[in-house]
């Protein structure tokens, strides 16, 4: 299945900017024309900044390692993308924005994973445990979702 898919680094001005100041470095998430935004928690001074290139220009050593950390960011993204598309999962701006910033959507996998206890408990009814018992924990898997 194949994807729009793009990354960009971008600036975004501060309302009380300040000419000279630093500004925040921003990464766009673009999937099928949806955009997800992630400030990567890093700031430049925009003198010292390339819009085309998407980094830092310069060769002073915290623009090198800021430069390394952003590729660093964007073959994060690119490998998780490349995993999913691999698995063929959804892919989405918000799910590669989420992985990057560590928000995984844990409240799926732990349905997922109650669900499949559920489904387990279902075939041992009458095996060591009884039908109220599972109607217990299907109660217990509505209240989480």
């Amino acid at each position: 299945m194949s994807y729009n898919f793009h990354l960009l680094f971008y600036l975004k001005r501060p309302k009380n900017f300040i000419k000279g100041e630093m500004m925040p470095i921003y990464l766009r998430i673009t999937v099928k024309g949806k955009h997800s935004e992630y400030s990567v928690g890093r700031e430049i001074i925009p003198s010292f900044w390339s819009a085309l290139k998407g980094k830092g220009t310069g060769l002073r050593e915290e623009i090198r390692e800021l430069n390394d950390y952003l590729d660093t960011l964007a073959s994060k993204v690119r490998r998780f993308h490349a995993t999913l598309v691999e698995k063929d999962d959804e892919v989405t701006a918000v799910i590669l924005r989420d992985h990057l910033t560590g928000k995984n959507s844990s409240n799926h996998s732990l349905l997922r994973v109650y669900q499949k206890h559920n489904d387990n408990m279902e075939k041992l009814i009458g095996k060591g445990y009884s039908y109220s018992t599972f109607q217990t924990y299907q109660s217990s898997i509505r209240h989480v979702k």
